[in-house]
C-alpha cells in the first residue's frame, strides 16, 4: 500500500515538470491535497472525502461548465436548489469516532454526487464541417 502511494506521488511529481501549465496546476493541487490529508488527525480517507464534498459543492453552483471542447455539463432548468455546506458546518455535524465519521462522510459524498448528476445534462457539440471537409476526411480514411 505504501509503495503504491509513493508511486502515485512520484508520478504526479514527475508529470508536474513534463506537462503544460494546466496539468501542472492539477498536479500541484493533487499534491497539496495529498500533503494536507496525510497529516489529518482523522485519516486520509476522511480528509479526501471532505475535500471532494467541497469541490462538488463549488461545481454545483455553476450553471454550465466545459469539460472539453464540445463537451459541456449543463444544469437542468427544473433542478432543485443545491444547498452547499461549508467546512465548519460539516465539521460540526460529523461524529467524533473515526469509523462513524468515515461512514457519515461516505453517505454525504454519495448523496452529493447523486444530487449533482441528477440535476445535470451532458451536451455534446460536434465540430462544424462543410461538404468539402467531410468528403476529404472520408477519402483520407479510405485511402
Amino acid at each position: 500500500m505504501k509503495f503504491s502511494v509513493c508511486a502515485v506521488f512520484v508520478l504526479f511529481a514527475v508529470s508536474a515538470y513534463a506537462a503544460d501549465d494546466l496539468y501542472n496546476q492539477g498536479a500541484r493541487a493533487l499534491l497539496g491535497v495529498y500533503d494536507a490529508c496525510s497529516r489529518s488527525e482523522f485519516g486520509m480517507s476522511a480528509c479526501i472525502k471532505k475535500r471532494a464534498i467541497s469541490v462538488i459543492d463549488r461545481v454545483a453552483r455553476l450553471d454550465t461548465f466545459t469539460v472539453n471542447e464540445g463537451l459541456k455539463v449543463v444544469k437542468n432548468s427544473n433542478a432543485p436548489e443545491f444547498k452547499p455546506i461549508n467546512e465548519n458546518e460539516l465539521e460540526q455535524t460529523l461524529p467524533r469516532s473515526v469509523e462513524a465519521r468515515d461512514e457519515a462522510l461516505t453517505e454525504l459524498l454519495v448523496e452529493r454526487v447523486a444530487k449533482f448528476f441528477n440535476a445535470r445534462t451532458v451536451q455534446i457539440e460536434f465540430p462544424k464541417l462543410n461538404n468539402d471537409e467531410l468528403a476529404r476526411s472520408l477519402e483520407e480514411g479510405m485511402g
